[in-house]
């Protein structure tokens, strides 16, 4: 159960709506340690997955990623999905410099 997250919530769902109807988004959550980011995007993927959307997250963290690591995560969570990147032109030079193509 989150608590003073309805905001947050509805404009994910918000969002979320709006990549149903075929605009896709993208939604960046960022903060201080231990503010209940992880919980929100919990919130967020469920309630977007019971829609039908597709999830997949990257994390980033302040030292010690290399260049491009959230993106390379982020793409390999969307292939689990069973998202064939290939049929996404906008995602090809993306895909080629995340993962090193």
């Amino acid at each position: 159960m989150l608590v003073g997250r309805d905001a947050e919530v509805e404009r994910a769902d918000l969002l979320v709506e709006g990549i149903l109807s075929s605009s896709g988004s993208l939604m960046m959550i960022d903060g201080e340690a231990a503010i209940g980011k992880s919980a929100l995007v919990g919130a967020i993927a469920r309630r977007a997955q019971q829609r039908g959307a597709r999830f997949a997250l990257g994390c980033c963290y302040e030292t010690g990623m290399p260049a491009f690591a959230s993106w390379q995560q982020l793409l390999g969570e969307l292939r689990l999905t069973g998202l064939n990147l290939d049929q996404l032109p906008a995602f090809e030079s993306l895909e080629e410099v995340a993962l090193g193509r």
